[in-house]
């Protein structure tokens, strides 16, 4: 039975290697090893940074004649969709809203507390 298990295995393409079968493609990565821990990006670490992102977001937000940014927090009435993108300008990272590509915003501080996922409730 073993052996006409492994004639079929082998009919389809796929290689058994003892108790591991392998996939017909090599150059596939290995999602157990090859997957990369999440590192957030670190909070601006001086005040003339965070200052500096703070007047590019303003300028670039001035060249799309967008308005200006109001410092208030989002609501469940009136939330903000991002989209999902790793998007920096001039050094400084900024989130992308989603209804808008090209209106940016600056990453929202957070409290002294560890940084991780937050699972929704």
């Amino acid at each position: 039975m073993l052996k006409f298990a492994m004639i079929v295995l082998a009919a389809a393409g796929m290689a058994v290697d003892g108790d591991r079968t392998a996939l017909p493609f090599p150059e596939m990565p290995d999602a157990e090893n090859d997957a990369h821990a999440f590192e957030p990006r670190p909070q601006a670490e001086s005040n003339s940074e965070e200052q500096h992102c703070e007047r590019t977001i303003e300028q670039v937000r001035a060249e799309r004649n967008l308005p200006l940014l109001r410092r208030e927090p989002a609501s469940p009435d009136k939330p903000y969709l991002l989209s999902a993108v790793d998007k920096t300008i001039d050094g400084c990272p900024v989130l992308v809203m989603h209804s808008d590509k090209s209106d940016v915003r600056p990453v929202p501080e957070t409290a002294n507390e560890p940084i991780g996922l937050i699972p929704a409730r």
